[in-house]
């Protein structure tokens, strides 16, 4: 038996293609990294954002009301930073919760950032409102 007569027409092909590439294999590897290093060129360029609301024009009307929020109110895109302890109440004392009022402070003077939310401000409300309302209390505890 030949090799032709013990394969059939998907055999016969693979063994086209087989030789094609090892008679082309330094043209094929010069071209794959070629694909390669576009795509990674590619993949540079990509930009990720899931805000459909920038497929709006200015002048459409969830465009405009787009705009209105984020005048007024802290934006319609957020980011959120967990922040993580292995130890139990590690991130409600006070040194950890004064760091995360530093950073809220600090991303607050950047530029497209509306306002800032996290479990600072509700620990100086909850001594606000456990002091009277005073608002000298709107602040972080230092105690214990």
């Amino acid at each position: 038996m030949t090799d032709s007569e013990t394969f059939d027409g998907v055999g016969r092909a693979m063994r086209r293609l087989e030789s094609f590439a090892y008679r082309r294999r330094t043209v094929l590897l010069v071209v794959g990294m070629m694909v390669i290093a576009v795509a990674i060129l590619g993949a540079s360029k990509l930009v990720v954002n899931d805000s459909r609301l920038l497929a709006f024009r200015d002048e459409h009307p969830l465009g405009r009301a787009t705009k209105e929020f984020n005048r007024r109110f802290d934006g319609t895109s957020q980011l959120n930073i967990m922040l993580l302890s292995d130890k139990p109440g590690e991130l409600l004392k006070p040194q950890i919760l004064k760091l995360v009022e530093r950073l809220e402070e600090f991303t607050e003077l950047l530029p497209h950032v509306g306002g800032t939310r996290s479990l600072v401000g509700w620990v100086k409300r909850a001594d606000q409102k456990l002091n009277r309302d005073d608002p000298a209390f709107f602040a972080i505890a230092f105690c214990c």
